[in-house]
């Protein structure tokens, strides 16, 4: 048999299957993206202000209110 190489170099070879191994969770918890952190706050703040509303609020409403209150949405 002939030894087969890869393209690419140990050290990416090594950070993808380290990236790969995270995402699955193989080493406790899984890293989780910045934007999943502040999606979660940010959906906490929707709900309250729609809620507030008696549920009747369309996203334009929800999205004002909140940048009236300082919480910039994207």
């Amino acid at each position: 048999m002939t030894k087969r190489t890869t393209p690419f170099s140990p050290e990416v070879r090594e950070r993808a299957v380290r990236r790969v191994r995270d995402h699955e969770g193989e080493h406790g918890l899984a890293k989780q993206p910045a934007r999943t952190h502040s999606d979660a706050a940010l959906m906490t703040e929707i709900q309250r202000v729609f809620e507030a509303n008696v549920c009747a609020s369309g996203a334009r409403k929800v999205r004002r209110r909140l940048a009236r209150q300082g919480c910039y949405p994207a």
